[in-house]
Order: structure tokens, then sequence, then C-alpha cells
């Protein structure tokens, strides 16, 4: 009898949860997991948006180190304008400036398209005389030009490097300018080295021709004016 009543008493103390209090544990749990989900989604955009901005920042110092090195002249090298905008590091990584290969000079592009995303503004190769109004030339006529950093004339208005594809909140990929998706956002570098993440229309300047010549006319990928003209209006004289 005393056998007995020990190994009832044991079998009472050591039950583990029934059924009814798993499922409350588990409701508890994706409560608190759809309540926390919203902020940690902000929290892991926000770190990628910093690390972003941060790498495009280390890119335009390097540039710069490049430029000091070369008679203030932008990093160039190819035949046509529009190629040495997008290649912008070929000749930065040829010297040293830009090491580790496609993966370290632009991990998210390389992970997005499996190449290196982040483009030049083509006014830092271009004649900013052929990129106004009126006197632009053809695109197979194009041919690129030494321009240096002291021919920007608004520095903190007009934009160095950009991202040239990016996503929306739905993940659909699109070119950073001009897409049409809300939420498509990317980080561009300015020429005097403040970098900001905002949608291409935040580049819009009032009283700047809204279309297209040969190509020319595109908010930071092919400023009005080139090197002379401006990205951000508010920016002008800061």
């Amino acid at each position: 009898m005393r056998m007995r009543g020990f190994i009832t008493q044991r079998s009472a103390s050591g039950r583990g949860f029934t059924i009814i209090e798993l499922i409350v544990c588990l409701g508890v749990i994706m409560i608190l997991i759809a309540l926390l989900a919203p902020s940690l989604g902000r929290s892991i955009n926000e770190a990628r948006v910093v690390a972003r901005t941060s790498l495009l920042r280390q890119h335009k110092a390097a540039a710069l180190l490049y430029t000091n090195d070369y008679r203030g002249v932008f990093p160039y090298q190819a035949e046509h304008p529009v190629r040495a905008a997008k290649y912008w590091y070929l000749p930065m990584t040829a010297k040293g400036y830009l090491q580790g290969g496609a993966k370290a000079i632009d991990p998210y592009g390389v992970k997005l398209e499996g190449a290196i995303g982040i483009g030049m503004s083509m006014a830092m190769v271009y004649p900013a005389a052929l990129m106004t109004p009126g006197a632009t030339v053809n695109p197979d006529e194009m041919k690129p030009a030494p321009i240096r950093v002291s021919d920007v004339a608004h520095p903190s208005a007009k934009g160095f490097l950009f991202r040239s594809r990016v996503t929306n909140g739905d993940g659909v990929v699109s070119y950073w300018c001009c897409s049409q998706s809300p939420g498509a956002r990317g980080e561009v570098a300015m020429a005097d080295g403040s970098v900001m993440f905002e949608p291409w229309t935040s580049f819009l300047v009032p009283g700047v021709p809204d279309r297209l010549e040969n190509g020319i006319g595109l908010p930071v990928v092919a400023t009005w004016r080139g090197v002379l003209g401006i990205d951000r209006s508010g920016a002008v004289g800061k």
C-alpha cells in the first residue's frame, strides 16, 4: 500500500503540460510574435538602409582619394560616357582604390541582379555644354571627357553616385529613375559626400525641363547642364 501511494503521489506531482495549457502557451507566443514582427521588420530595413548608405559614403571617399591623385578628374575608363558612368569603379579597382571584387563593392546589387548596381552620374564624364537643352548630340556621337571636382558648381545639390535598380515594398525590381512603384527608394551620394535614401522624385527640381533629349535630362543619372546643374534645389548654397 505504501509503495502504491508513493507511485500515485509522484505521478501527480511530476505530470507534464496538458493540451489546453500547451495551446494557451502557443497562443501567447503567436500574439507576441504578431506584435513584435512589424517593429522587427522596420529595424531590419533600417539596418539595411544604414549599411547601404554607409557603403556609398565609403565609395565617395575612395573616389575623392582617386581624384586627388589624378589632377581632380573623376574616374572613367570607356569610349562612351554611358558606359564610363556605369563602370566608374573599373579604374578605381585597377589602381587599388576599391578592393574585394563585386561583392565587396556592392553586395546588395550582386544579390539583387548578380552585378554591381551602383552607377555614377554621366555628368561626371561628359561636357556640361552638351547636356544643355538644344545642344545635345546623338548618343552614337557622344564621347567622354575629363571632368574635374572643381567643375561641380553646386556639390551639395549635384548627385554623384546612385543606386541604379531598386525594389519597392512588394519586392518588385525596377530602375530607380524613373520608377513608378511606390516605395522604390535608393541611396544617392552627392558630390559633397552627403548620402540620402530617397525616391527619384525627390530630385525633381522646379524650373528644370522635365523632358529627355538624347538621353539627357534624368535626375542625378544625366542631369540637365551636367556638373553645372542641380538635382536638389533646397540644397543650393548649403
